[in-house]
């Protein structure tokens, strides 16, 4: 079977990544200011993220109005900032070709239509280069990102993000299956190890997985039962030197775990 362009990665993936990308630039130049000046309908966003909380049942859903903006939105930002993304995106056609090529391309898989192959390798190299142009830039911001991969996102599937919420509501129950959704980037391009671990009275080792997106699976067991039963995960690059000795970053969240029904 032919690989996707892009790796395993679907279109709605690399999409999803893409406009990621974008949004984790807009806060790292903008802050919290990344509204103002651009004409977006907060009002707007705010209807997206009630409309998500109540599809969504059942998860935990982000705070972040920025996280329901989409493409459209998240160009136009740039485009009225663009004084202060110009040192970062370089020139102002090429990155104006690839937001309108975006656009179009953007439109078949979010409406389940089937893209065509060049199509697909033209998503996947440019989500991959404004990755990279994205991760320059942080490299840029302080001297260590330069040699060693960082963490941009991990969320669980009940939709807590392991970067914020270090101790979310979401109580587990023995049998509960938690997944975890990983992605990292390496300024150097090597592979990237991430590993789950539990941390009770002994650290567990449970899954592992390689790649710069991946997910970690942990199934609840009569050993997790805590009030704070802690999932760390690490990343380490491939390569010989790391930021920490022998691992590049880390992230934890703490949850409680309720025992088995009829049993104390």
């Amino acid at each position: 079977m032919a690989e996707t362009p892009g790796g395993t990665d679907s279109p709605g993936d690399l999409i999803n990544r893409f406009e990621g990308v974008l949004r984790e630039l807009i806060r790292a130049v903008l802050g919290q200011d990344w509204h103002e000046g651009a004409g977006i309908d907060l009002e707007k966003l705010r209807e997206k993220q009630e409309y998500e909380r109540g599809r969504r049942r059942g998860v935990v859903i982000s705070e972040d109005l920025l996280a329901f903006t989409e493409h459209l939105q998240l160009a136009k930002i740039i485009d009225k900032h663009w004084v202060r993304f110009a040192k970062i995106l370089g020139d102002k056609k090429r990155w104006t070709v690839y937001s309108d090529r975006i656009s179009a391309i953007r439109n078949a898989p979010m409406h389940g239509r089937q893209l065509l192959y060049f199509e697909q390798q033209l998503l996947a190299g440019m989500t991959g280069e404004i990755g990279n142009i994205v991760a320059q830039y942080r490299s840029s911001q302080g001297p260590d990102a330069a040699w060693y991969p960082v963490i941009e996102s991990v969320t669980d599937s009940f939709g807590n993000d392991v970067t914020k919420d270090r101790r979310p509501p979401t109580r587990l129950s023995v049998g509960d299956t938690v997944r975890f959704t990983c992605v990292g980037r390496d300024p150097q391009d090597r592979a990237l190890t991430w590993t789950l671990e539990l941390k009770r009275k002994a650290n567990r080792k449970v899954d592992e997985a390689i790649g710069s997106q991946v997910e970690l699976t942990w199934v609840v067991d009569n050993q997790d039962v805590s009030e704070r039963t802690e999932a760390n995960i690490t990343m380490t690059s491939g390569g010989n030197f790391h930021r920490n000795g022998f691992y590049d970053s880390t992230m934890f969240i703490a949850y409680a775990v309720s025992p088995p029904t009829g049993l104390s």
